[in-house]
């Protein structure tokens, strides 16, 4: 089986290139783009950030408990605990963010928004934290 060698687009700047020969499907011109393309930097980010806020959003942007609104102290907590048994945390977080979005009443029923506060003291203190906040769901 013969390869041939073709021109194709990077998908990070744009530039045309050849593809080796050993790699035919290749999508970016050079290591440089293609760290630039899977890097924390990158439109990924953006993206990832931008997909989390609607999820926030469609959850209520507030702490159950206190009440905090700013996003980047908030996380999206399993009201049950039951995060294991999700299938959306096998994948990744961008999954469980669609999921919320595809469907916001019933992903309401399940998940909660949190502060990182109290996110933190439900995993390390659940009796402490059920006693002193029953109330809240």
């Amino acid at each position: 089986m013969v390869v041939e060698q073709t021109r194709r687009t990077c998908i990070a700047c744009g530039r045309v290139f050849t593809s080796d020969k050993f790699h035919p499907y290749q999508r970016f011109c050079s290591k440089r783009c293609k760290w630039r393309w899977h890097s924390n930097n990158g439109r990924k980010k953006e993206y990832y950030h931008k997909l989390r806020i609607k999820a926030l959003n469609a959850l209520g942007a507030r702490c159950a408990i206190c009440a905090l609104d700013d996003p980047f102290m908030l996380t999206i907590d399993h009201i049950n605990g039951d995060w294991r048994d999700d299938p959306f945390n096998r994948r990744n977080k961008r999954a469980l963010y669609r999921h919320i979005l595809q469907d916001p009443e019933r992903a309401k029923k399940r998940f909660q928004i949190l502060c990182w506060n109290h996110n933190g003291m439900k995993a390390l203190y659940p009796k402490e934290f059920l006693e002193r906040y029953s109330t809240t769901r």
